[in-house]
Formats: C-alpha cells, structure tokens, sequence
C-alpha cells in the first residue's frame, strides 16, 4: 500500500530482467540509475479535444516545482515517446490536462509496461477527460470525466488525507476556484480519496456527497495519483496547489513514502477475538493487550492475549427494560492500580443504576473490593433508555451518559412530553430537561482514590446552584447509548438515539433524527424540545390531543409539573451531525436510527504494533449505524469544533450490528457485534479487532459442535469448515479441548469425551504459513445439560394488536434440575422496532398473561411483537449454571407493507418497490410497481385464529387478483385469496378482503402474490381473535357533523359489540380539545379552531379496550373580504353586468341570490381542441400590473370531472384555469384534486404539476382559489379555510392571452356527472382602482373587521381577532418581529399609510397582559425586518409581579436602531398612543387620559415610504395568550408645528467687543396652537439632539451655538431656533524677556512684555519700576542696590485684566564697583586722581578677597571707603559709599 520504489531489491530485479530480456521484448520500466535525491519526470500535455490555456502555466510550475526541489523534468507533445526505450528514462509520466486520444494501440501497450514494470502516472485536470476507448487507462486514472457546470466557480475542497504529502499542507477545507469535474463513475472504494468537493458549496456537482477530487492507487504494478483540479492558469501559482502538485508528482515517482490504501477495505481484515458471546455491551482495551468486555446479564470477561476467553466475575443485575450491566471503563491508572469502573442496575426495590469501582487482581474482578462512586436514580416501571456508557479523558474525569428513562411509546414517535397526572414515566421533562436529576444527561466527575469523587471545573451549573446537580456536564440527551473522547481536545462524542416518528409532523414537529454531537461546551442539547439543527417539537397537550406552538429552542422553559429543577433552560446547542427517518442533515449517511461511535483515533509514529491504523486515520472517528451495519470515518474540521467530512468505509467487510466502537492502544479498532437476534443471546454476536494490513492477512477461524452441554462423560463432535486464509494460502488447525493451552488435536472434525465435570473453553488455532493466526471459542459445560425452554403459547409468528393482553404458557425440562420451579422462568415482552427490540416488565412463571404496549399511534413504522422466555439451571456439581432463551416474534394485525421482509418474482426486476404513498388514510409508504407473479412476504406467521385477510389497496382501472400462500410463494397451498375492484387511481385506495381458508396452523413465512391486474398496497390487516387472550370491543363512532366554523355543535353516537360477550360495556369520550363524556351518546360544542381528534373508549367487563376515533374540523371564521370596485359578494338577485361585463355564451341557468352566485355545470368542455361551448363563463376585464384574485367557492365534486373555479380567459383555446375538481368514477370525494393549467392554442399543459395529490374525503367541498399576478407570469394557489394557503408549484405566463379576462366558471364534461351546480360566495380583486377607498379612521362598530379600510392583516387568524362591543380585540399569538429572530406573530391589522405627513392615534386595554413580552400598540410596517411601533407592553416573567412599560421602536433591515425610548414605568394598563410621521421621523406620544400627552424622543427610519399603519398585539414567548382591545383608531389632523424662544441671563455681553466674561444661561420656551405637551430638545454645536429638561448653563469659554426645537403631540417639529454666545472668563498672559534676577550696580537691561490670550485675543501691556511707569529702560546705578519690582498690567479684547509681578535685585561686585567708577569719572562726578585711588583700593581688595586674605581686603576697602567719602557729588558720593559697604561686609567683617 506504501508507494515506495524499492532500491534495496535493485539487483535481485535487474538479474530477473537480464534473464527475462532473454525471453521476451524488454518492457519500459522506471528508470533505476537515480537515488531518492533525484528523478526524471515526463510531462506529457498532448490534446486531442479543448485544450486548456492553463497548460504553459502548469508546465512552467513544474519546472519551477523541479528546480527548487531537485528533480529533471521533460515536456513533450510528441507521443511518439511512449516507447520502451524513452519511457525507461523516467520515473513518472505526468498527463496534464490531455484531451481524447492521444495514443495509438503501440505506444499504449509501452505505456502499460511501464506502469507494469513499476513507474508512475500522475493526471492532472483533464488527464481523465482522455482516452475514453482505452479501459485500461479508464481504470489507472480512476474514473473518466463526465461534466462539469459553467466557469470556474469557488467551492470549498475537503481534505480527506492530511498525511499523505500531496495533502499534507492543505487545509481541511479549502476554498478554490477553479473548473469542478464530474466523474462517469465515482471512484471512492478503488482509489484512495484525497480530496474531494462539498456540493453544496457551489452549483452543478452531479455526484452527491462523496464527490472525489484528488486521489492516488497502487494500480497494475505501478503507482498512480490524480487530481481533478488544475483547470485555471491562477491555479499554478497557488502555493497549496503548486505543494500538492509536488507531492502527488514525487509520491507518483516513488521517491516519497505515501500509503494509497489507507482507505480502500482490502487494506483491512476482521480478527475474531471471542465469537463465544451473549450480550455483549462494551469493551476496554488494556495496555498489556487484555480486552475487557461486559454482558448485560452481568458478567465482566476477559480475551487474554493468548486468545483463551475467561470470566473475571459476574454482578448480580436486573436486566428489565434495557438495564442490566450496561458500562465500562478502565481506569487510566489501570496497569499499576487495577481499578475497572462498571455502569449496572442492581438487583434491588429501590430502582437505581450505580457506577462503581472494582479492583481487578491478575485476571479475576474482587467483587467485595466494590465502591459505589454514583447513584443515578430511575423508574423501572416502563421502558426505556437507560445510557449506561463511560469513558476517561485526559485528564482523569469521567464521563457518564444517562438514558431520559422515559417511556416512548405513546407520544406517535415524537416527544414524549406527557404532563397528565400519573403519566411522569412519560415526560421526559422530568429527566432529560431537568436540572435536579441525573437521567438524560452526560455527567463529568472525577473519581479520587478513596472511591469518592469531585465535581471538575467548568460544568453546567456551578455547585450549590439551586435545583441543579453539579454532576451534570451536558442535559437534553434521550439515549446516549454511546461516547467516544477526543484525546486531541478532550472532548466528547455522543451519539444518541432518537425517537422513531416516520414523517415530519406539522402539528407535531420532526420526524424522528439521531444525533452525534462534539461536546465542546457544557449545556443544553435540546432533548426533548428541540433535535437534529434545532428543530423543535410543537407544545403537544395529551390531555387534549391538541398541539400548540413549537417551542423556543433559543430559550427553553420547562413547565412541566414533573420538573424539579429550573425552569429557564440555557439555550440548545444544535447538533453536531444528525440523521432522520425521512429527512438528513448529514448527506454523506442519509437517514439513521441508531447511532454508535468511536472516540477519535490518535496516530502514534512510534507504536510498533503492525496492526496500528494508518496516519490517514488520525483525529478521525468512526460512526457505525447499529440497524444496517454501516460504517463511516467522521473527519474533524481544523479547529476540531465541527465536522468537515464523512466518509462511507470498509464497504466489503461484513458487520452485524456493530455495537460497540474503541481504539485500543495498539492502534487496531476493537468492535463488538451485537448479531442478528431481537432480544440478544445472538449466535453470531461477537467481539471482533479490525486490523490495518500491508501484506499477508491473517486466516479466518469457524468452529463447530453438535453439542455444546450434556452429563459425563460427554463426547462432542467439532468441525472447523469454514475455516480457512483469504490470501489463498494452507492453514494448519490446533484445537484444545480442554483450556489447558495445549494442542489436543489437528485434524479437521475431531471429537472429544469431557470425561470429568466441568465448563471448559474449546478453543481452535488456525494458522498460516506466516504464523498468523485466529482464534474461535466454544464454551462446553460437561456434567450439566442446557435446559430445554418450549413456548406453547403464544404461537410464533402469531398477530395481535398493540395493547393486548396476550397468554403465556412455557414449559421448561431439565435433567440435572428435575421439577422447574416455575419462579424461575422469566417471561419478558418487548417492543419490536426495525432491527432491534425495547424490553418491558419481567413476569415470573410458567403461564399467565402480560400486556404488550405499543406506541398505537405510530402508523408508518416498522413495529411488532417480541417475547423472550429465559430460564437459568441450577447446575451441577463441578460445572457452571446454563441460560437457555427462546424467542417468539409477534407480527401486528395491521402490517404495513413496506415493511416485508422478502420480496421476489419472475423478470429481470423482481419483486415489489417502496414509494410515497398519497392514501388520505395515512401510512407513509406503500408498495408498488407490482407486476404479475411478483410477491412479498412476512416471516415468521401463525394464521391460528385468523379468519379473514385485509388489503388497503389501490387499483386504477383493471383490479387486480393477490393469492395468500404458506411456505413459498410459488408452490405454497394458497390460504387466502383477495379481489381487488378498481379504485380509479394509483393513489386511491379501499379496503379489499378474503376470507382464510385451510391454513396451516405452524409458523412459517407467508407471502403476497399478485396474479392479475394493477395493484398498490399500503397495508395488510389481519382479522380474527389471533393470539389476543381478550378480543376488544369493535367500535364505530358516527358524528352529526364533521367540520363547520366554530363555535360548531355536534352529537356523536358509538356503537360496540364484544366478540366474546364481555357485558356490560363502559363508553368514555374524549373530544380532543380537554372536555370528556360518558355513555353511548354525547354532545359537544367546539369552539377552538383546529382538527379535533374525538376518541369513544369502550371497555369491556374484563378490561380490554376498543378504540374508534372521528376527526372533527372546526374552522376559523372567514377572514373579511373587500367587496367592491371589481369584486363582488354577490348580494342582490341579480349579476351585475356593470361589473361583469362578458359572460361568454351567458343564459338564464346562472343565479344570483342568497348572496351566492350558482352556476349549474354543463357536460361540456373548452380542454385542448374539442370545445363544446361551455356556457355563462362570467368574466370583466384584466387590469393592467400585478393584481391577486381570490374566489370562495363550493362544490360538491365527487366525479370525474366536476370542477369549478377562476379562469383568465382569451378564448376557448387560450386561457388558465385553477379549479377543485372531481376525478372519481365512482362518487369518491377522497379522488379530488385542484388542477391549474394554461392552455394554449388549443394545448393544455397539464402535467404531473398541474394536478395536487387527491385531497381526501375529509377536505371541505368550500374552498379558496386563487390567482396571483405580476403582469406577465400566473401563479395559483388554494386553501380549505381563506386564511392559509398552499401554492401550486408551476408558473404561467399570461402572453399569448388576447384581451385577457377574468372571472368565474364551471363544467363537467360527463354527463354521467349531472347535475351538479356550483357556488360562489365571492369574488375578491386587488388592487383595485374602482373601489373607494375609506377614511383611515374607525371606531370599530358593528361586528367586522372594515376589510376595504383594513387591506391588509398580516398572517391572519380570523378566531383570534374580533369586531365587538364597539371596539376591536386582538388575541395575542406567540412570536415576534423584534430584531432578527422573526418569528411570524399574528394578526397585524394594517391599512394604507397616505403619502406625506401624518399622526395617527389609539386607545388600547391590555390591562389584562401579565408577562413578557405581550405588547400592543401603533405599527408603521413595511415587513418584518423594517417598521417602527410605539406599545405598552410588560416585562415580567410570567407568574411574577407585572412590570409594565411603553416603548417606541425603529427597526431597519432587521436591526433596532437607536434611541430607544422608553416611558417612565406606567402603573395602568390602558393607555392613549400616538405616533407622528414627519419625513422619516416618527415621534411617539402617550396619555392616560387622552387630553395630556407625554411625547418620547423621536426615532428615524428611511425603509417605511410606502409602508402601512394600524394596530397589532402579540405575546412574544407568552405562557397564555391574552386579549388587548382597541377603543378606536384616528388620523389626527394637527399639522402647525409649536413655536419656540430663547432667552440669555446676562441678557447682553458682560465683557467687550460681543463677550461674555461669566457663565450664560439659557431658557427655551415652546408653544403650541393645540392642546397638549410641547417637547424641547437641545443640541450644543455639533453634538446630538437630546431632550431639553431646564435652562442650559453655559459655563465653559468658547463660542457655543445653542439650538433648540420643539415637536408637539400630532408629531409636527418646528424649525430649530438657535443663539450664539462668546464666553472669555480666562484673563491674557504677559511674558517678561530682557531682565534677568539681578543686575549690576553700574549695568543697565532694556525689558520688554507682551500678551497672550486664546479667545478674545490680546489687548493692551502697561509696566511700571517700583511703582512708576516705564518704557523698558532699567539702570542699576539710578535703582541703587537691593530689592525691586516690575509690575506688568495686561488686558484681553473682552476686558479680562492678568498683572505679573517680576522681582530683581541690583547687586555689587568689585567689578561693578570699578566700572561704576569709571561712569562717574566719565560724567564729570568724580575726580581724575580721586578714580585712580578708588579703583587702586578696589583691586588691593580683589586680590586679597580671592585669596582669603580678609584684614589685607578690608583695609583697602576702609582706605577705599575713606576715599570715596571725599567725592563732592552727592548721589555718586551715596552710591559709591554704599558699594564700599556692601563689598566689605561680604568678608564677614
């Protein structure tokens, strides 16, 4: 399977074909002179046919591909290379995109050799649309092209191989554009898939859901690999694709390992590990290679690696219903601590199951080293659904999956949801919807090691959550029969059974879906609400027989009174992959019924095992369908959340119900077979290892007995026939007899004497020449005899009815035992169901009786009798006890006939065919396309007490003739045989009996032989007493009445006879709506519209029951038609010719009276070219545009072909008709159909289309048709009660129709069919441009809806709204219209808005709603996802105090736009609503008394142009529908917008230039002309309107633009007033630049200061110098030394004032002293020589200063001093004096 070139054997090849050079021509052969480093391709891109532009560029990327990686590559058209020598030279050829053909009969020999002599092909894209004629090819590319759909559309690639080096980088959904090939042939199962496409991703694949893309064979010596993508010239320089090109090019070459059988089943074979099985239920596989597996009666075995079988122990379990020993799991610590966990129902008073730990030590199970882990507590009361399995992550939690525990068989395979008193064993409510209980769950703990455990994070309810168990990881489940761990993630599969519902239900809900789910969060998973992709159930009522609305997957309440935990469930989770009866969300399986799975597959590279699966495999799991043996591999998208593909797999290997699913640790996948049986005890049940081979497979091992118990000494005879290898090779036999390991014979049909007592294990080797080897088991127990079990009653293959009491009677021998006690015989009744059966309760004895329950109303399923008899010896000594079970098959009285087990007959198509079945009587399915000698049969039967035979048959014209026969259908003795009298129809049928006659009374099959005639078959009925120990009372029921409008008043009487006398007889009724009667005679009057099931109980004085039921109809009253303009309601007495103006060939026969219009039918005709002048076809003219046309009409049509209705008509052979039509030729009303047809020039177009299926007897002889029209095409649709209807599935087209009319007519072209008239009670047409159109305003008088006022009311429920007391009631309908989640309420009454502005009003009374969310107010519509609505509504849970609100809400293309305003929390719950359009603003407004309004904040919205207003109610997800009632509705017709003002404080600028230097408030004022409040809003600057409340502050500075506006209640919004105002309260700042901190005596500094201000801007700068005013000039020796100020005044335009002081100091320095000097010798103040002096003293000091020299410095600043005082001016005298001071004191002296 690995595609590989094999160098090592180079040399043995090259001297074999040295020497077969000898012999023959040397064939072309994959060049050997290469190592893996290198190869030589050939690309071969040769056309015959289209050739593709894309070639260059594939030819370019390979070369690119050969650079970059290391390989030679050649590109050739030239075909003339296939030859021997040139083919030699390369290790792989590579077709790219080759069209027809390309190569002549020689060069395809050559290219054979060379695939033959081990080189490699890869096709890339039209490699397979090439060489059609050359099958060989057709074989080595997979399949050949067949189509593919236009252009290059993007589809999503599923990437099935992720090891395979071509894949190996791709992602596992690949989303591609390119060209998508469909194959002639779908290769899947020959090649190894790769890659294949997701159908539904794109348009015009052709295969289905296995549509293969890219794949790879080892193919007639050589290796091939193909991909189908490739077309486009992008394509080549896609880096994935470029990878995948490689990899499928070196793979091809054989340079890389790849494995192309990874998938194929040949790669795989079937071990048998123990074939010596009971009831196996699940398995576990020990790392030291034990597999551990359990039998339901409760014992723990083992298969030893040596292959010998051992019992570890056996639990002592009740196995009633499905409990018993049920799960397993070992412990991941098992190899050092030998724990093993089991799942099992003790035997007990208390009904529980338990999880407990046990110990195993070596290979026994320590029965008294039990730990009870879990308790889960159950009902054994009625069956079914016990769960039972575990499994360990990876992390030591463990996983636990419960069954609901309920009983399924009363609820019409639906869900079980049965809240009447006594019926909680029903509700699974009470265990898988509840939160407080342990069933119906997945439940995650972890066990420690003293045997307690604890509650892992991350469960579904956080621990101490009221009314939940923390255990609980996952709720919803019905019966979550297995999982399966991804170790990858941790996570977990299950798989879990769904109930059994045939078809999809409308008032019921889905058919019956399984489901396999990923576990990727803890939550709830809908069970019993909603399955499949959250599909949910309807609220059925058991009490009443009545069902309500569907349930809210999104936000599941469980109400139920059986529900002890919360009642708000989470949301569903969806299922992962579902299946249903009829229906499939996973196309790949289609339907299912019973789901098993694996965990996932982990691959280990380093496992040595040689049996382990291949990488393919890895993160994969296997799906398995218990009822047909199915298998699939499941692949995980990448991030391992959902699944990206399934697979069918090993299609040739042979399974048995596989039962059980697990990978073991050598990588093999371990499986159990639960065999053939119904009940288990199933001789080919077994326990089964499926190995992955390359290579030889290991030899099949078949054993034997003719004994297998019996006293000592005890010869027992063995035979292995069957035993043998599938590759062909000899085997070799060992057998041991006696268990002790060795060999005690060879020989092919020994025998062996059990000399001593004992159970012994009888084991056969079989062996192969390469030591492979396979095991069978026998169990042989010697000293003790098999007790023999005899059912004598009841009779195998016997019939009864479902419910039935049915007598037992069982005999039991045993040798060893002597007298049976008949305690010890176990009597278990079951319910058969297709392939497997659902125990019920045990009976202890040899006789009696038991009751056999059924799910009654489940016609259309598979479903029949099982009863098991069980009986254990007591044993002997020195041997074990043995069970011995018969089983007897009880088949129903009502058989349906797709339900045969075998089917035959002569010609080349044999036996009969299973279609959809059109019988009003229901059933599902029937069987036809029956020809002459073709029969079906049932196995086994008992015809005792059978005394007629019924057929629901169908038989056009001919009849037809069915012989009953025994034993065989060809020469059995016929017991019965049936006339059936034509019918008039394929799909109408009657009843037809024949009486039995000379039956056998032994079981055996019966068969069905049709003889002559037509015939179809929906069921067989057999009539007599059968194997019923108490007949029931037969029962008809006959009704005054069986549809009307409500409230409608019928009487019923029920007549009974008991065939055995049984007296007296008790009547009940039930009415189907919770009312009940008792006697034989009742009365009731029905006011739910609805169909009604009324049920008579008639119970006889021993308690059987007889059952007959009535469906009444009740219908809804009318919803109210607009009858003027063009329609008409034909009051008066006579036809209005203004209106219809063309009666075509019109006479006195038509009427008008008691506002009817009664036309008689004619035996005429206008169909095709034999017009005979059909007369009064009451017609007016056909308006222009769209238009829709509605006719109520009544015809009591019951032969063929009576018929009525609308006609568009141009001439007798150009018109279109929908009309409700008779077709029976024998009066049947069950016969009608509504037939639409357009005939053209005198050619009807009718076709299997134009016809619905026949109708029924129960469908009204009232009717709706209707026409609807765009101005170009015709559609037509019907309806049985003017509210709902159903459209025919063709469209017309009105072109070709000259001067097209409309109207009204009627025919039968039979005259047989007369007389007949038909009745029209209206005709309705809209639009209608002749009609008036009335005021919008109504005050609701009278006693109906205005329907010319109110056109339009949105999904109508005429019951549940109502014209009266002078105002108009909704009932509130469950959905919604809020957001996305539309959900299709009820009854939203509308009219036409007007164009422009308006405000349009309301009263409404919803003081009667009390939970969220019932709302009802004012609506704008458009539809669902655009509308605005202003409600009161309220907002509690129901049950809970009422909050109430009012809302306005603007909702566009689905998405509630903002604001949403809200009223203060009103306290009433009658309110005045208002609502204003003004463009596409709408303003809401609300008053409790009418006169003071309240308006909200407006809201837009753009998508209500041409929408319509009214009034609605609705209740969202309410427990209760309640009543809102509408006063009134009005057009307010104010339209003067209020006035506004605005006022400033300060009134005017408080600074300069226009500012404002403090805060501003400002005060708005609305008035308006009318009554009523004025809202304000305000908006500063550029920000958003909001509602003004009191007078705005101004405070910031800035500039601030204030608007203002003001809308008053009628909606009208006045034009904004607006006010500007500058506010500057922020003073300038001033800078200081040319005066540093201090300045010397003798310098001078010239200062400058300016402002800044951000708003009103700088103004003026004023200094002063100590207080004086100054330029800017600063001398120091004018300031003299110390301290002064500079004072800076500056002011802003708007007046604010800022001053800023700026310090400094005038210092001295002996060099300013110096230089002052010199200014006052230069200005004439000081002498010459007085200077000289002067500066002398001064430096003397310097010098002595900086020296430290302090006396030396101060004496010549005395002498300086002393000096300076000699100076004759004053100031200078001062300054220079006091320089001298300053300096000397700074030497401290």
């Amino acid at each position: 399977m690995i595609q590989l070139r094999r160098h090592g054997t180079m040399a043995c090849l090259l001297v074999l074909a040295l020497f077969a050079a000898l012999l023959t021509p040397s064939p072309a052969r994959a060049h050997p002179g290469h190592g893996d480093e290198t190869f030589n391709a050939l690309i071969f891109s040769k056309t015959a046919g289209f050739r593709h532009d894309s070639i260059p560029a594939g030819i370019q990327a390979i070369k690119d591909l050969a650079t970059e990686n290391g390989f030679t590559v050649t590109a050739t058209e030239d075909a003339t290379m296939f030859n021997d020598t040139e083919l030699a030279k390369y290790e792989v050829v590579i077709w790219l995109s080759t069209t027809g053909d390309v190569l002549n009969a020689d060069q395809q020999a050559a290219f054979e050799r060379y695939i033959r002599g081990g080189g490699g092909y890869a096709g890339i894209h039209a490699a397979s649309d090439t060489e059609y004629d050359w099958p060989w090819y057709g074989q080595l590319v997979g399949s050949y092209f067949d189509s593919h759909p236009a252009g290059t559309p993007t589809a999503t690639v599923k990437v099935e191989d992720h090891a395979h080096p071509s894949t190996v980088d791709a992602p596992t959904l690949w989303q591609r554009t390119d060209e998508w090939y469909n194959y002639r042939t779908n290769p899947r199962g020959t090649v190894h898939v790769l890659a294949s496409l997701d159908e539904s991703s794109y348009s015009g694949g052709n295969m289905g859901p296995e549509h293969p893309i890219t794949w790879c064979q080892d193919y007639d010596g050589g290796r091939a690999w193909y991909t189908g993508m490739g077309h486009t010239i992008e394509s080549y320089a896609d880096p994935t694709f470029r990878k995948q090109l490689l990899g499928g090019i070196r793979t091809a070459a054989g340079v890389q390992p790849a494995d192309c059988g990874a998938s194929l089943s040949a790669s795989y074979e079937k071990v048998t590990l123990d074939d010596d099985t009971s009831n196996p239920m699940e398995l576990a596989i020990a790392d030291d290679g034990r597999v551990f597996y359990i039998d339901r009666n409760g014992a723990v075995k083992i298969v030893k690696t040596d292959g010998s079988v051992v019992t570890a122990g056996t639990l002592n379990v009740y196995t009633g219903q499905e409990f018993g020993l049920l799960g397993l799991a070992l412990d991941p610590g098992f190899a050092s601590n030998g724990f093993v966990y089991l799942y099992y129902s003790p035997v007990s008073a208390e009904p529980f199951d338990r999880v407990s730990r046990f110990k195993v030590t070596g290979d026994t199970l320590d029965l008294a080293s039990e730990q009870q882990v879990l308790r889960i507590d159950t009902q054994r009361d009625q069956c079914c659904h016990a769960g039972g399995a575990l499994e360990f992550d990876g992390n030591g939690n463990l996983y636990i999956a419960t069954g609901d525990n309920s009983n399924p068989f009363d609820s019409d395979g639906y869900a079980p949801i049965d809240e009447r008193a006594g019926r909680a064993a029903w509700d699974a409510q009470r265990s898988a919807a509840n939160s407080n209980v342990l069933n119906g769950k997945i439940l995650r703990i972890h066990p420690s090691d003293d045997g307690s455990y604890t509650i892992p994070a991350g469960n579904l309810f956080p621990g101490g959550t009221a009314k939940t168990r923390p255990e609980i990881y996952a709720m919803g489940f019905r019966n979550p029969f297995r999982i399966g761990i991804d170790p990858t993630t941790n996570h977990l599969f299950v798989a879990d059974y769904g109930p059994d519902a045939g078809a999809v239900s409308p008032t019921r809900g889905p058919d019956g879906r399984v489901e396999w789910n990923i576990l990727s969060q803890p939550g709830f998973y809908g069970w019993p609400y909603c399955v499949g992709a959250n599909t949910p159930y309807n609220n059925y009522d058991f009490a009443t027989g009545t069902s309500g609305a569907t349930f809210n997957c999104n936000a599941p309440v469980n109400e139920s009174p059986n529900n002890t935990g919360i009642t708000q469930l989470p949301a569903a989770i969806p299922a992962t992959m579902w299946q249903g009866k009829s229906t499939t969300g996973t196309p790949e399986i289609g339907g299912s019924g019973a789901p098993m799975t694996s965990g996932a597959y982990r691959y280990d590279a380093a496992s040595p095992s040689d049996r382990k699966w291949p990488q393919y495999f890895d993160g994969k799991a296997v799906w398995a369908d218990w009822n047909d043996s199915r298998l699939f591999s499941v692949q995980l998208n990448d991030d391992r959340s959902g699944v990206a593909d399934v697979s069918r797999m090993f299609q040739t290997l042979n399974f048995v119900r596989p039962h059980a699913l697990q990978f073991g640790p050598d990588g093999a996948l371990y499986v159990i077979e639960w065999g053939s049986g119904f009940g288990g005890n199933n001789a080919d049940s077994g326990i089964y290892r499926i190995d992955y081979v390359q290579g030889n497979r290991a030899p099949i091992a078949q054993l034997a007995t003719d004994k297998t118990s019996g006293p000592v000494p005890l010869t027992v005879a063995f035979d292995s026939t069957g035993s043998r290898d599938p590759d062909g090779q000899p085997v070799t036999l060992a057998w041991d007899f006696d268990g002790n390991g060795t060999t005690d014979s060879t020989d092919a049909k020994p025998s062996y004497t059990y000399a001593t007592a004992g159970v012994f294990t009888a084991r056969l080797t079989v062996t192969d020449p390469d030591g492979r080897t396979a095991v069978s088991n026998r169990t042989i127990t010697a000293g003790n005899t098999a007790p023999t079990v005899t059912i004598e009653a009841p009779v195998d293959g016997g019939f009864f009815e479902f419910g039935d009491t049915i007598r037992y009677k069982v005999t039991v021998t045993d040798p060893e035992d002597g007298t049976v006690d008949c305690n010890d015989v176990v009597t278990q009744p079951a319910l058969g169901h297709d392939e497997h059966a659902h125990d019920y309760e045990q009976y202890h004895g040899c006789e009696g009786t038991f009751p056999l329950p059924g799910d009654q109303g489940h016609v259309g399923a598979n479903i029949f009798g099982i009863v098991k008899v069980t009986y254990t010896d007591k044993g002997a000594p020195g041997t074990g006890r043995i069970t011995t079970q018969k089983i007897v098959q009880l088949q129903p009285k009502l058989r349906e006939a797709e339900f045969f087990n075998e089917t035959g007959g002569p010609g080349s198509a044999p036996g009969v065919q299973v279609e959809d079945t059109g019988d009003t009587a229901g059933g599902g399915k029937n069987i036809g396309f029956i020809e002459d000698g073709d029969w079906w049969g049932w196995k086994p039967t008992n015809l005792t007490n059978i005394d007629q035979i019924q057929l629901r048959a169908a038989s056009p014209d001919a009849g037809a003739t069915v012989q009953v026969r025994q034993g065989s259908p060809t020469g059995g003795p016929v017991v019965a045989t049936i006339q059936v009298t034509p019918t008039g129809g394929w799909q109408t049928y009657g009843d037809f009996t024949g009486a039995v006659s000379g039956a056998s009374l032994d079981s055996g099959p019966l068969y069905f032989v049709k003889t002559t005639g037509q015939l179809n078959v929906n069921w067989v009925k057999f009539i007599g007493k059968g194997v019923t120990e108490n007949q029931r009372p037969a029962v008809t029921v006959t009704a005054s009445a069986t549809q009307g409008k409500a409230p409608l008043a019928v009487d019923f009487t029920a007549a009974a006879v008991d065939p055995e006398g049984d007296l007296p007889l008790t009547y009940a009724w039930s009415f189907g709506d919770g009312s009940t009667a008792t006697g034989p005679a009742a009365s009731h009057t029905f006011t739910a519209p609805g169909k009604h099931t009324v049920t008579a109980t008639v119970t006889d004085a021993r308690g059987a029951v007889g059952v007959a039921k009535v469906d009444v109809t009740v219908d809804s009253p009318s919803a109210p038609t607009c009858l003027t303009g063009r329609s008409d309601g034909f009051d008066g007495t006579t036809l209005d010719t203004a209106r219809w103006s063309a009666v075509v060939r019109g006479n006195q026969e038509l009427s008008v009276a008691n506002g009817v219009l009664s036309i008689p039918l004619t035996a005429t005709d206008i169909y095709g070219t034999g017009n005979t002048g059909t007369p009064n076809i009451v017609l007016q003219p056909l308006q222009a545009g769209a238009w829709s046309a509605t006719a109520k009409v009544t015809l009591p049509a019951r032969l063929a072909y009576q018929q009525a209705g609308l006609i568009v008509y141009g001439d007798d052979d150009n018109y279109a008709k929908m009309v409700l039509q008779g077709r029976s030729t024998t009066a049947s009303a069950a016969d009608r159909i509504f037939q639409f047809i357009r005939e053209e020039n005198g050619a009807p177009n009718e076709v299997a289309a134009s016809n619905t299926a026949n109708l029924g007897a129960a469908y009204p002889d009232t009717v709706w048709v209707r026409f609807t029209s765009d101005g170009a095409n015709l559609k037509a649709s019907y309806s049985a009660d003017g509210a709902t209807f159903t459209e025919m599935p063709e469209t017309k087209q009105l072109a070709g129709i000259t001067n097209p009319r409309i109207g009204l007519f009627g025919l039968t072209n039979r005259t047989e069919a007369l007389p007949i008239a038909a009745t029209f009670d209206y005709f309705a047409i809209t639009p209608d441009d002749t009609a008036e159109q009335p005021a919008p305003d109504d005050e609701f008088d009278g006693t109906t809806l205005d329907a010319c006022r109110w056109t339009d009311v949105v999904r109508p429920d005429p019951a549940a709204y109502r014209v009266t007391g002078g105002g108009l009631e909704i009932d509130t309908s469950s959905g919604d219209i809020y957001g996305s989640d539309n959900s299709g309420p009820k009854n939203l009454v509308l009219q036409e808005a007007p164009d422009g502005d308006w405000t349009i009003e309301t009263k409404v009374d919803a003081s009667t709603f009390d939970e969220a969310y019932q709302q009802a107010g004012l609506l704008v519509y458009a539809d669902d996802a655009n509308y605005v609505k202003l409600d009161y509504l309220t907002t509690n849970v129901a049950g809970s105090t009422v909050t109430r609100g009012i809302e306005l809400r603007s909702e566009l293309a689905d998405v509630v736009q903002s604001p949403q305003p809200n009223a203060p929390s009103p306290t009433q719950g009658v309110w005045y609503l208002r609502l204003s359009k003004a463009g596409s603003t709408f303003t809401g407004s609300y008053s409790s008394d009418g006169l003071s309004w309240t308006a909200l904040a407006p809201v837009t919205n753009t998508a209500l142009g041409s929408a319509k207003f009214g009034v609605y109610a609705f209740g969202v997800d309410q427990a209760a529908s309640k009543t809102a009632k509408f006063d009134y509705f009005k057009r307010v017709t104010d339209t003067t917008a209020p006035t506004v003002t605005l006022g400033l404080n300060p009134s005017t600028p408080s600074g300069q230039a226009g500012w404002w230097t403090g805060p501003v408030t400002a005060t708005a004022m609305g008035m308006d002309d009318q009554a009523g409040q004025v809202y304000l809003e305000q908006k500063v600057g550029d920000g958003n309107w909001s509602e003004y409340t009191a007078p705005v502050a101004l405070t910031a500075d800035g500039t601030h633009t204030l608007a203002v506006r003001g809308s008053d209640t009628a909606g009208n919004v006045s034009e904004p007033s607006s006010v500007t105002v500058k506010i500057d309260q922020t003073p300038p700042s001033s800078t200081v630049t040319g005066l540093a901190a201090t300045l010397g005596v003798a310098s001078t500094a010239t200062v400058q200061a300016t402002a800044t201000d951000a708003l009103s801007g700088p103004g003026t700068v004023v200094m002063a110098l100590d207080g004086k005013a100054t330029t800017g000039a600063v001398d120091g020796a004018v300031l003299g030394l110390g301290a002064h100020a500079l004072t800076v005044t500056a002011t802003d335009l708007a007046g604010n004032t800022s001053v800023k002081n700026v310090p400094f100091t005038v210092v001295a320095s002996y060099a300013e002293a110096v230089k002052l000097v010199d200014r006052f010798r230069a200005a004439g103040k000081v002498p010459l020589a007085t200077a000289v002096v002067l500066k002398a003293h001064l430096r003397t000091a310097e010098r002595a200063a900086a020296r430290n020299q302090v006396v030396p410095a101060s004496v010549a600043l005395t002498l300086y001093l002393a000096t300076a005082r000699t100076v004759a001016d004053v100031p200078a005298r001062t300054l220079l004096t006091a320089v001298g001071q300053d300096l000397k004191a700074r030497l401290g002296r």
